[in-house]
């Protein structure tokens, strides 16, 4: 039987060092969500008004990692670009990325490179950059994925990740400097996804 994203939070609170009496009681996503950030070194300054909900939760993750060190830049492919054997407006149409919030619609995809790799479904395809990349490593991807999981990049690049849903999946990009891994988490929720 596959793992709830409430079981995937709650064995990852417990990887952090997390106890089982800092488990919150109503083991809600949220509350689940609240605790790692706790865990994780986050501050109650960093928490905003909304911190109760998920986005609440991502832009404090996002006011905590993303301080001192630049962000990477993760911008929309250009409709007329090609990844994967695709042109991008095969792909996706009106896509904008406002903060850590990505909107537009991903088409319903049912052939080529990453159809045939991924299944069919919905693809978003980004640029990658970031000006400081000296003494930086990188890694993206979406969670809960597919299952590749987590994987390097050397900006600029480009990559295409499939999104399964979008109210519970995000998208990470990590920058880890002298170890410390610093995070970006786009939300989803605002694309639309056509089906067939």
């Amino acid at each position: 039987m596959a793992k709830t994203i409430r079981d995937e939070l709650k064995d990852k609170f417990f990887k952090l060092g997390g106890t089982q009496e800092e488990v919150p009681n109503d083991l809600t996503i949220r509350s689940m969500q609240k605790a790692l950030y706790n865990l994780d070194g986050g501050k109650n300054e960093n928490l905003t008004n909304d911190s109760q909900t998920i986005q609440g939760m991502v832009n404090a993750e996002n006011n905590m990692d993303v301080n001192e060190i630049g962000a990477v830049s993760v911008t929309p492919k250009d409709p007329d670009d090609t990844i994967y054997g695709y042109t991008v407006s095969d792909l996706q149409e009106n896509i904008k990325i406002v903060g850590n919030k990505i909107t537009g619609t991903l088409k319903y995809v049912t052939e080529g490179q990453l159809a045939d790799h991924w299944g069919a479904g919905n693809f978003l395809a980004i640029d990658l950059a970031d000006e400081d990349s000296s003494e930086a490593t990188y890694k993206i991807g979406y969670y809960p994925s597919e299952g590749s999981g987590f994987v390097e990049f050397t900006p600029p690049d480009d990559a295409a990740g499939k999104v399964t849903d979008k109210y519970n999946q995000n998208l990470y990009v990590f920058k880890i400097v002298d170890g410390v891994e610093h995070k970006q988490i786009f939300d989803l929720s605002g694309l639309k996804l056509e089906t067939e």
